[in-house]
């Protein structure tokens, strides 16, 4: 009937037409859902009324939202180590001369 189960439904509970019952919700005995809702809790109640094709699949713009602040976040990270890494470089010139000197920077590095 169209109806997408993802929680508990009891016994003597009935889910209509088009019902999306969410995760972690448990329908109580004798509960209804009606056709074409959302419902969710413990116990469950309405959340919204007529579902629609255009706010039932919204899950990708939230999918899309976090790749966008993933993508964010790599490239302020990769830039203020690249950033580290110049500054490393020409503060410590003398350093260069070290038998250990890349292992000095990037202990530097991590510890900055």
């Amino acid at each position: 009937k169209q109806c997408t189960i993802k929680g508990m439904v009891s016994l003597g509970s009935s889910v209509c037409d088009g019902a999306l019952i969410e995760k972690l919700s448990v329908m109580p005995e004798g509960a209804i859902a009606p056709s074409n809702t959302r419902v969710a809790g413990n116990p469950s109640f309405v959340l919204e009324k007529e579902l629609t094709p255009s706010n039932m699949h919204c899950w990708w713009k939230s999918g899309m939202l976090k790749i966008m602040w993933l993508t964010f976040e790599l490239y302020l990270f990769f830039g203020i180590m690249l950033l580290a890494q110049y500054l490393w470089v020409f503060q410590l010139p003398s350093v260069s001369t070290l038998r250990y000197a890349p292992l000095l920077k990037w202990v530097l590095q991590i510890l900055w």
